[in-house]
């Protein structure tokens, strides 16, 4: 029996290393893009956090109730609305009227269009007034994954389940300097 125990001891080091050392493989080399949509423009929209970092943080706002395509996928189908210019500051010019009228456009880019426009209004302006205008600023101070979700849930229209999802993302595969 002892013996028995020790070979299964030995088996399942021998597993926790491998896993291990496939974390760490994983954690040190350079993700992959996530693929949220199969549309390459759209999902580099929202991967690209060094230019459009509020692509990603509308997407996770518009996740709900629409397939996650149609969610991820509605940065893209905006910038197009806007002539291709996404810059943060071009968004933070646009008032309630003109985002509902960008979102109203065929194919809507969310069925509950009135609250989705209502809530990216605000999602701008909380970008704005709380993170400077940069929304990678949402992850400064190296955050818990507990206080980055919490500051998800700041944002009208962004519950638990995409907040914490948005969390997720974000720390697997954005790997920001998180606690």
């Amino acid at each position: 029996m002892g013996s028995n125990k020790k070979n299964i001891d030995e088996k399942m080091k021998k597993i926790c290393d491998l896993l291990l050392l496939e974390g760490h493989r994983l954690f040190e080399s350079d993700p992959e893009p996530v693929k949220f949509t199969g549309d390459q423009d759209a999902d580099n929209l929202v991967n690209d956090l060094e230019k459009y970092p509020h692509a990603f943080v509308i997407g996770c706002l518009l996740d709900r109730q629409v397939n996650a395509e149609k969610a991820w996928g509605a940065p893209g189908k905006l910038r197009e609305r806007l002539n291709g210019d996404f810059d943060f500051k071009r968004l933070d010019e646009l008032d309630k009227k003109e985002i509902l009228a960008l979102m109203d456009k065929t194919p809507a880019v969310h069925w509950l269009l009135k609250e989705m426009s209502k809530n990216v209004y605000k999602l701008i302006a909380r970008i704005r007034d709380v993170y400077e205008g940069d929304a990678s600023l949402i992850s400064r101070g190296n955050p818990s994954s507990a206080e980055l979700v919490y500051r998800f849930l700041g944002f009208r229209g962004i519950g638990p389940k995409v907040a914490t999802m948005a969390s997720n993302i974000s720390c697997q595969r954005f790997q920001g300097p998180y606690a």
